[in-house]
């Protein structure tokens, strides 16, 4: 019976884990690379994305809530309830890029700073789109 259940919790826990993986960025085409970032920036199917995203030679970022809401058809301004959100991340910050593969094909994409701080965290379900991502974001560092 112990047997067992040490068995059951060794399968669970396995069944959780993700691991980091290891992976040099390279050289990307700029306009490549900003399409990369403005499609990680929008985040998976299914949920919200932001309302604006910003690519610039100096940062990436999104907003989101009613302050950056697009207008409606028919040019009225939506009603959203909630605070705005900005966010902006700059390169000049940015000291790495880790991927870190999980479970269900999903890739968690880190942008740290040098104390390992984390200044960008995204999920992505395409693994080419995250070295896409990890590509451009250390290119536009340079």
């Amino acid at each position: 019976m112990k047997a067992w259940m040490v068995l059951a919790v060794a399968l669970l826990l396995g069944g959780c884990g993700a691991r980091t993986l290891d992976y040099t960025p390279s050289a990307i085409d700029p306009a490549l690379g900003r399409a990369s970032i403005e499609q990680v920036l929008r985040g998976l199917p299914g949920k919200r994305g932001p309302d604006k995203v910003f690519v610039t030679p100096d940062y990436f970022g999104y907003a989101r809530g009613p302050l950056y809401a697009e207008p409606a058809a028919n040019g009225e301004t939506p009603k959203a309830a909630g605070k705005s959100v900005q966010v902006q991340v700059y390169y000049k910050d940015v000291s790495k890029v880790d991927l870190i593969e999980k479970n269900r094909g999903r890739t968690i994409v880190l942008v740290r700073n040098a104390k390992g701080r984390n200044l960008y965290k995204a999920v992505v379900t395409d693994l080419a789109l995250a070295h896409r991502f990890a590509d451009a974001v250390m290119q536009f560092k340079r």
